[in-house]
């Protein structure tokens, strides 16, 4: 005999299976953490570089601490200083492009532009190594005279703060900027650097110019009024001890400005006097 259900028990069975909306179950078992996102706005990350310290006489310090480091980005600005082996670094930077200046008391003061850095990585961001050289005293310029001879040689007589041996500057270290104006200077040249000076071996040094260089003409004529300053200019620097050969490192001794576009000297010494005379 067929059993039958009444329309009312179907409806009553229907909605005891019904499942209940917006009830919270009990929670289940926490999965595995995901891995972590590259490249993400988010990301930081560390600017690492090196800092090499050099006296005025171009020789390397044992000790490279005591530089501060200035790193900028827009609004942001960070600073650290350097250990004894002229190490330093900036860590939870973001992604962006940075600015860094080097500055320790008597030294010139280096910068570097534009380094960019990617966060997210676990290798930081390397600079380019940079040297600081302290402003030179003892072999700073002190009187400069000129004198044109037979009209083809300018002979340059520069004389230096001190006579003593002691302090003898390195040949290449002392720079002479040759101009038309007045205020002759490093923002303010026609040439330099292509005069090669000498020891005379009483605290002088003595160069010249060769007027007709067919290699490297001079821009000027004969009966042209012209001016020359000097400074001590340490460009060659000894690597490791002070029986090294000189060498010219990178990135150098200076650095270009990119609001102006001017190179600039950090670790020029004061400068002689302006000396006048006719080409």
């Amino acid at each position: 005999m067929k059993k039958i259900i009444s329309l009312a028990s179907l409806l009553t069975i229907f909605a005891a299976c019904t499942k209940e909306i917006g009830v919270t179950g009990p929670a289940g078992t926490q999965g595995a953490a995901g891995n972590a996102g590259k490249g993400s706005v988010g990301d930081t990350g560390t600017i690492a570089g090196q800092l090499n310290l050099y006296n005025e006489f171009s020789i390397p310090l044992d000790d490279e601490s005591g530089t501060v480091v200035t790193i900028t980005s827009g609004g942001l600005q960070f600073t650290d200083t350097t250990n004894v082996a002229g190490q330093y670094h900036f860590s939870g930077l973001a992604t962006g492009t940075y600015d860094l200046s080097y500055q320790k008391p008597g030294y010139g003061t280096m910068k570097v532009f534009g380094v960019s850095h990617f966060g997210g990585g676990l290798t930081p961001t390397a600079v380019e190594k940079v040297y600081a050289v302290q402003i030179p005293q003892k072999t700073a310029p002190d009187s400069l005279t000129a004198t044109v001879n037979n009209g083809s040689y300018v002979y340059f007589d520069l004389q230096l703060d001190t006579s003593s041996l002691r302090y003898q500057q390195y040949y290449g270290n002392l720079e002479i900027f040759i101009g038309t104006d007045k205020n002759v200077g490093p923002n303010n040249y026609v040439t330099k650097g292509q005069t090669a000076f000498s020891p005379d071996g009483v605290g002088g040094y003595l160069g010249f110019l060769y007027k007709n260089d067919p290699v490297f003409p001079l821009p000027f004529h004969t009966g042209d009024s012209l001016y020359a300053v000097a400074y001590t200019f340490n460009l060659y620097l000894q690597p490791n001890s002070a029986y090294a050969y000189y060498t010219y490192p990178n990135p150098g001794e200076t650095y270009i400005d990119p609001q102006t576009g001017r190179e600039v000297y950090p670790n020029l010494s004061k400068p002689s006097n302006i000396f006048g005379f006719v080409y």
